[in-house]
């Protein structure tokens, strides 16, 4: 944590009953004849002590520490607590983690209705800017709204969930009293007053509705338990973000063995809002299985229940829920209207009475619809094709897969979700989700779908050519002793004081980052300070990269202020930001390969460095990829993830950081779960792979030309080679997927590697003849997958050269 983070903060005695890991300091009412020999003149010294520690080098600040302790000095591994003068928070309590990344858990009683809201993993330097803004009369309530929801995960507090040592609430506290327990419904603070709990006692529930809309649906027969919804509705406050609802669940599976579900619930304002991994991110289930649908189920129940929606069908012409509760009056009229665009006549509910009435979301409305679509004519010499079946439509803010939206569809044609059928899909999708106008002719709808049709076209063509590029003379897989060869040239290059692996400047990836043909990329790169200054010498690692060109400002940005400002090609749009995690972190702008690029790469870890910047075992290194021209195929999007998947031990190995030896762990970096049959459009894969805590991440997959994935398990590294091997394994693994997509074979040649695999298997003997061979096989299939010339593969070996299998 920060320097001095804690010198200002009261710390009170020691509770006995919380020693080992976690306890510690703990606010307790006891009078002050029980501290015994410590007193308040040790409090001050221990607290002086810790302020110094917080200035030395990570690692040695945790092995002091832990020596004070093992001498039966005062511990400071407490909870601690912030008062802040916030007309939002009422009380913060912060329990430090032990581990090496310091990630405590943090509790923020908001003052509005006296929830407490629990947010788990959070890194200790984000508690000392808490601290810092408090100590300064700054806005704790606005940097926690900004800065800890929504990037943390969080729920609300029950009756026994307890804080390690937690600390009972001072008893000055207005409102809230001095108990610890919290109440299990509503959550609010128990204190010595009587609690009138706003949330009366919990209903069951039995749905069994059947999938009549088409997005998520209790699939099977089940009882769920939950606060009751007529008080909920009425005391319901989120104005801080989604509600954690406690729930119990109880469902059978095709043998009758039942599964439960227990937990919290994410429960939302608006149910288009609805996020479902993190509406089920705090439920558990017996079944075991991830993707879990008793887990979706439940959640739809509680949000059903809690919105209204009750009915077991829909209507089939406006799509909204039709029960025995009331009469339903239909507001769309039945009859079809007619919509004409170019190539496309179609037949169709209204459009505007469907834009009035329907409430497009995340649960998508099936609109029937029948078309004519006329194309150049085909194969079968017919020009006009009949399109008839429903089109799933959900609201704006749900990427458009169009061969998901036209799997209802049937067409003339004969083709299961032909290119008539998407026309067709797309069409009505782009009337309902336009500007309400009572005119049904809307030109527009020409040119979106021509510009969707060329984006289409224009990724078919890219995915062509990848294909037909000539493949490598020589390959690892046929030839292992080329393979051989480059290993011994890279130890040759250690023996003579030589990188292992060499710097490229010219052509450095062969293509796959080209401006022509090739793909975008970008990289943050994190590290650690450590000793005194260290703000000052953030500072002048700003100015540096100011002075050399690369950066537009001298200042250090907030965290992920790139993000928030837009990426920018420009050579200047380096930036250096703050991170909770670690010491900083400098993103750069969107990158190609040229000399000007892996110039300014050396550049920046030069600077870096020489302010005494380094590689810990926090860092890791990140690298962006540009998947464009991946489009809405699904295929590319699965291939990918499978080739991730089958070669994760090799790919582990490479990311772990030569100078240390070993990776830095999976925390931040966990393999991403493939499904067995892969996902089901695009929409599936980004939620499936949507996190900072993965080894793949998706969240910026939509089907746009602007998609990007980022490649997480990298660790940290200021040395530019071993950054350069990261970006171009990343760019080969995403141009190998795309080239391979469709294909019959399976990535690795059928071997699903995951991490430990090889360690399991050869364990760390020095390996001969077939085991060195049988070894290495899985590194030689990703080179030849990846790359396809010499010089990339050899550069790569380098890195194999240097670094260990993981366990």
């Amino acid at each position: 944590m920060g320097a001095g983070s804690r010198s200002h903060h009261q710390h009170h005695h020691v509770d006995p009953g919380t020693g080992g890991a976690g306890g510690g300091i703990a606010l307790v009412d006891e009078p002050d004849d029980e501290l015994g020999q410590v007193t308040q003149r040790d409090v001050d010294a221990v607290a002086a002590e810790e302020a110094e520690l917080a200035r030395a080098d990570a690692d040695n600040y945790q092995r002091l520490r832990a020596a004070a302790g093992d001498q039966g000095q005062f511990t400071t591994d407490g909870v601690e607590h912030i008062l802040p003068d916030s007309s939002a928070v009422r009380l913060l309590s912060y329990a430090p983690g032990s581990g090496p990344n310091q990630l405590g858990t943090l509790e923020v009683c908001w003052r509005s209705n006296g929830s407490t809201y629990r947010f788990a993993e959070v890194p200790g330097p984000m508690w000392d800017r808490l601290q810092q803004t408090h100590t300064a009369g700054g806005s704790v309530g606005h940097l926690v709204s900004t800065e800890v929801v929504g990037h943390f995960s969080n729920h609300l507090v029950g009756d026994n969930d307890t804080l390690i040592a937690r600390a009972r609430v001072p008893a000055a506290l207005p409102g809230i009293g001095p108990g610890q327990q919290h109440c299990p419904t509503c959550g609010q603070f128990v204190g010595a007053a009587a609690h009138h709990c706003p949330i009366s006692s919990s209903i069951t529930i039995q749905d069994q509705r059947p999938n009549a809309g088409g997005g998520p649906h209790l699939a099977i027969p089940g009882t769920v338990t939950m606060p009751d919804v007529s008080t909920m509705r009425a005391n319901a406050d989120f104005a801080h973000g989604p509600l954690l609802v406690p729930v119990t669940a109880g469902y059978d599976n095709d043998s009758g063995e039942p599964h439960q579900v227990t937990g919290h619930a994410q429960l939302l304002r608006d149910t288009n809002d609805i996020v479902w991994d993190d509406a089920i991110a705090h439920l558990d289930c017996t079944c075991g299985e991830n993707p879990c649908s008793h887990r979706y189920d439940t959640v739809l129940a509680l949000s059903n229940q809690f919105h209204g929606i009750r009915g077991q069908r829909r209507c089939p012409t406006c799509g909204q829920f039709v029960g025995a509760i009331t009469t339903h009056d239909c507001p769309v009229p039945a009859a079809s209207t007619s919509y004409f665009s170019g190539p496309i006549t179609l037949n169709c509910p209204s459009i505007t009475a469907m834009q009035r009435h329907c409430a497009f979301g995340e649960v998508s409305i099936p609109v029937p619809i029948t078309a004519a679509v006329d194309v150049t004519p085909e194969d079968d010499g017919n020009s006009v094709h009949f399109v008839e079946g429903t089109v799933n439509v959900y609201g704006r803010q749900v990427p458009v897969d169009p061969a998901a939206a036209a799997a209802g569809l049937s067409c003339t044609c004969g083709q299961p979700a032909c290119r008539h059928a998407q026309l067709a899909a797309a069409d009505l999708i782009e009337r309902v989700h336009s500007p309400l106008v009572n005119s049904p002719d809307r030109r527009a709808t020409t040119a979106v779908l021509g510009e969707l049709a060329a984006e289409h076209f224009a990724s078919t063509q890219a995915q062509d050519a990848a294909r037909a590029a000539p493949a490598a003379v020589t390959t690892y897989s046929g030839n292992p002793d080329a393979f051989q060869a480059a290993y011994r040239q890279a130890l040759a290059r250690v023996a003579n004081g030589e990188p292992a692996v060499p710097y490229m400047t010219e052509n450095a990836t062969g293509g796959l980052g080209s401006r022509d043909g090739g793909r975008a990329f970008g990289v943050e790169l994190e590290f650690d300070l450590s000793g005194p200054n260290q703000r000052s010498r953030l500072n002048a690692i700003a100015r540096d990269l100011h002075a050399a060109g690369l950066s537009t400002t001298t200042m250090v940005g907030g965290y992920h202020s790139s993000e928030y400002a837009g990426y920018t090609e420009a050579r200047n749009g380096w930036r250096l930001e703050e991170d909770c995690t670690v010491s900083g972190e400098v993103v750069s702008p969107i990158l190609w390969d040229t000399p000007e690029t892996w110039n300014d790469l050396q550049t920046v870890c030069d600077i870096i460095r020489r302010h005494g910047g380094r590689a810990t075992t926090r860092t890791g290194g990140h690298v962006h990829v540009g998947i464009g021209n991946f489009d809405h195929t699904v295929g590319n999007h699965n291939r990918l993830m499978q080739l991730v998947d089958a070669h994760s031990d090799t790919l582990f190995r490479l990311a772990s950081n030569p100078e240390r030896g070993t990776h830095r762990g999976t925390y931040w970096c966990r393999p991403n779960h493939v499904p067995s049959q892969g996902y089901r459009n695009i929409g599936h894969a980004r939620d499936a792979n949507n996190g900072h805590n993965l080894a793949v991440n998706m969240q910026s997959v939509s089907g746009r030309r602007s998609d990007h994935v980022e490649y997480r398990m990298w660790d940290g590294s200021l040395e530019p080679s071993i950054v350069q091997s990261q970006i171009k394994l990343s760019l080969g693994l995403t141009e190998a997927a795309f080239r391979e997509a469709g294909s019959t074979s399976a990535p690795n040649d059928g071997h699903v590697d995951h991490v430990g695999a090889h360690r399991r298997v050869f364990g760390r003997r020095r390996l001969h003849g077939e085991d060195w061979r049988a070894s290495t096989r899985g590194f030689r299939s990703l080179m030849d997958t990846v790359f396809h010339r010499d010089e990339d593969r050899a550069q790569l070996t380098g890195l194999f050269a240097i670094t260990r299998w993981q366990r």
